[in-house]
């Protein structure tokens, strides 16, 4: 045998070995963590090439340094950055990148994050039930972690769940129970989501007036937090109460603001809503239609919307297959980790 085959193959079983003890040091976790956090941050501000080179700087030093954990969470933000930006198979790719990673560094508390991402996916293919028992698994592991926040996280998907089967009922009840957490409000995300959503069942069932309540309540919080994703919805769903109410000026007002970071975020299916809402709020302001672009920017962006519905659906066959095989392995895992615990 070639001696030189054999040092390269020592030097690569030293190095893997290597790798696979390797420890970071605190300090490069922390700077590692400052990045993703201030990776989420320009994710919120809907900044997305200063947001990917943050987030992929963490996820290269956390590879470099060994630091398994924030490897595994800067996958999940960059997870979050795509499916923000609506690029679901790129959103895909480093959720099933995290959840490899989860199963391959066996670091138990992440496993809420996974579980609760594997629901999402099932929730997006309207396939229901799983999608329930994925966040009740994750709701299982925040209650045992105590902690406020992911507890929080699961029983918001959980109500999502149950307003996506019409059983509204249930969706507010576990809004409800949100609100009812200690602490809740130190978390401005998910208080003011539970404030929209809550509006959003009373705007289906015309109670414009409880709709309007809830929707200034998230946007008093979200502007606190500056979440422009979430401050855009928050407004149009407020522009759609007020215009309901007769409130043309006030409605017109909050749509165009909606409108503006809408447009930064290129949600097809949310701009066309708004640009539809304005179309509306004119006639019922003006009694005519000053502004015919509206109805065309409306069917234009409605067009983008089911254009790439129709990608996201090709997109989601044709990772289906790869999916199944990683829940077969999440499912031999959840067994185990029952039976250990």
């Amino acid at each position: 045998i070639d001696i030189r085959i054999l040092l390269v193959a020592l030097i690569f079983i030293i190095s893997s070995c290597s790798k696979t003890h390797k420890e970071p040091s605190p300090e490069k976790v922390l700077e590692i963590e400052s990045l993703i956090k201030e990776g989420i941050i320009h994710t919120r501000q809907l900044e997305f090439e200063k947001a990917y080179d943050v987030l992929n700087l963490a996820l290269k030093e956390s590879i470099s340094s060994g630091a398994k954990k924030q490897e595994i969470q800067s996958n999940i933000n960059l997870m979050l950055l795509y499916d923000t930006f609506n690029d679901s198979e790129k959103a895909i790719h480093y959720s099933l990148k995290a959840l490899d990673l989860t199963q391959e560094y066996q670091i138990d508390e992440l496993y809420n994050s996974v579980y609760n991402n594997i629901g999402i996916a099932y929730s997006r293919n309207k396939n229901y039930k799983e999608a329930e028992r994925y966040f009740r698994m994750a709701l299982t592991i925040s209650i045992e972690q105590n902690s406020t926040e992911r507890i929080s996280i699961n029983l918001l998907n959980i109500a999502q769940i149950k307003t996506d089967l019409n059983q509204d009922d249930s969706s507010i009840y576990y809004n409800e129970m949100i609100l009812g957490l200690k602490g809740i409000e130190n978390f401005k995300q998910i208080h003011s989501t539970v404030y929209n959503n809550t509006g959003e069942l009373f705007l289906n069932r015309g109670d414009y007036n409880a709709a309007k309540d809830n929707f200034f309540k998230a946007l008093s919080i979200a502007e606190k937090d500056s979440i422009l994703n979430d401050i855009a919805l928050f407004e149009l769903n407020l522009g759609n109460s007020l215009y309901n109410l007769e409130r043309y000026e006030s409605a017109n007002s909050y749509l165009n603001s909606s409108l503006h970071l809408l447009l930064q975020s290129k949600n097809a299916e949310l701009i066309s809503e708004c640009y539809y809402l304005l179309y509306k709020n004119e006639i019922a302001q003006n009694g005519t239609i000053s502004q015919e672009h509206y109805i065309q920017e409306c069917l234009a962006w409605k067009d983008s919307s089911m254009f790439e519905s129709k990608n996201k659906l090709l997109t989601d066959i044709k990772l289906e297959y790869e999916f199944q095989k990683k829940i077969k392995e999440i499912e031999y895992l959840e067994e185990k980790a029952i039976t250990q615990r």
